[in-house]
């Protein structure tokens, strides 16, 4: 026996919020339209793409009733298409606009049709000002995600947030993630972020724990990085680096101290073949000509194969190391009392740490880095021969982040 349900105008309302349900968790695509009253997988008549003039879809819903907005966005959602006018009691009016019947019965294999067009809705569209959080979606399930976007058409895009803020995560269990993403396709992008707005970030993090991490970033892979900055970078605070920096030897920049409003004052760096240290200063000859120069107590502890240099002020005097550094002193003697000897010891890094981290002056590129350059455009190269770059194509302007609707 076919069981019917009886769905009169009093129960469309229920219908319409279970279909925005449905759609709420729709990410698929559309099937075409169902008309009420029918039991066939047929509809009458096709909806057309918006509503005819004066924003009315149907012609026995009018303005005013409690139903006329439900019963539009499902027209304007292709679910429900109607009934063609000119029937027996429905006259066709100036736009010929369709019936709805909205006293008619509705069978259960026209409401699975209703559920299963409202499922396959090609996207979202939820518009309130009334609730701060119009889409919830939470899973207490061990590995579950309470929201996965997917897209997988070329250049597709999964997930796309607009606003003051387009996209805001936040973690409070102990070594969670706020957002976590991750890709394995070649040359591929994990989260593609992009400001158009004057002074705007692409990605602004902050932590305010005790041992929070604003931003962390791994790449493991064989030639992998865990972030490639393309541009200048500015850091405003402190950096650490456990590693090689490779090229941060690059010029100092501070405000000019004559003129720190308008000039900013640069100075370059001294370079060496080895890890070398520079200790220098000026002291003061004793009565007999001597001094003991006293070396942080560190001294002998970071450094090997001293060098001295010693220049006399003043005057001039043969001035020699009388004593090499021994206990972190050495002793200076030759001159004259009351002197003055400007003096300079360099050292080279012996530490643990730099015995086992030698920076290798010359070396061969790997075969994958041959051919390439560190700075392609200073022998005449192009851009495109620069070690580590990758040139990702740019991903076109997608509806959503124009404001188009889906």
């Amino acid at each position: 026996m076919t069981t019917l349900t009886r769905v009169t105008l009093e129960h469309r309302k229920s219908i319409a919020v279970l279909l925005a349900s449905i759609l709420a968790l729709a990410l698929l695509g559309f099937s075409g339209p169902v008309a009420v009253g029918q039991s066939g997988p047929s509809a009458p008549s096709a909806p057309q793409a918006t509503c005819p003039a004066g924003g009315q879809c149907f012609a026995d819903v009018l303005p005013g009733s409690p139903f006329y907005d439900y019963a539009n966005n499902l027209y304007m959602q292709d679910i429900v298409g109607g009934y063609p006018c000119g029937g027996a009691g429905e006259p066709c009016d100036d736009q010929n606009r369709p019936y709805y019947r909205p006293a008619s019965d509705v069978t259960r294999a026209q409401m699975t049709k209703f559920v299963d067009l409202a499922r396959k809705q090609p996207g979202i569209r939820i518009d309130t000002t009334t609730h701060t959080e119009p889409l919830y979606s939470r899973t207490t399930a061990a590995g579950g995600a309470g929201v996965i976007g997917e897209g997988t058409g070329t250049n597709g895009i999964g997930v796309i947030g607009r606003g003051s803020v387009g996209v805001k995560a936040t973690s409070s269990s102990p070594f969670s993630y706020g957002v976590l993403a991750g890709t394995d396709g070649a040359f591929s992008t994990s989260v593609y972020v992009t400001s158009t707005g004057d002074f705007g970030y692409g990605v602004s993090a902050s932590a305010t724990g005790p041992f929070g991490t604003g931003i962390y970033a791994s790449g493991t892979g064989t030639f992998g990085n865990a972030a490639i900055f393309s541009g200048t970078t500015r850091v405003q605070g402190n950096l650490t680096v456990t590693g090689t920096c490779t090229g941060c030897t690059g010029p100092s920049k501070i405000d000019h101290p004559q003129d720190p409003a308008n000039k900013y004052l640069s100075h370059s760096v001294v370079e060496s073949p080895d890890m070398k240290t520079i200790y220098d200063g000026v002291t003061v000859l004793d009565a007999q000509g001597e001094a003991v120069v006293a070396l942080p107590a560190y001294f002998q502890a970071l450094n090997r194969d001293f060098r001295y240099q010693l220049t006399t002020i003043g005057g001039f005097a043969q001035v020699y190391i009388a004593e090499e550094i021994k206990n972190n002193r050495f002793k200076i003697a030759g001159g004259k009392a009351g002197m003055k000897v400007s003096w300079m010891v360099t050292g080279i890094k012996s530490d643990p740490y730099s015995e086992q981290h030698r920076t290798p002056v010359e070396e061969d590129k790997p075969k994958e880095e041959r051919g390439l350059y560190l700075h392609p455009e200073a022998y005449g190269q192009p851009n495109s021969k620069q070690i580590g770059r990758v040139d990702r194509p740019q991903i076109p302007s997608h509806p959503g982040e124009q404001g188009t609707q889906p």
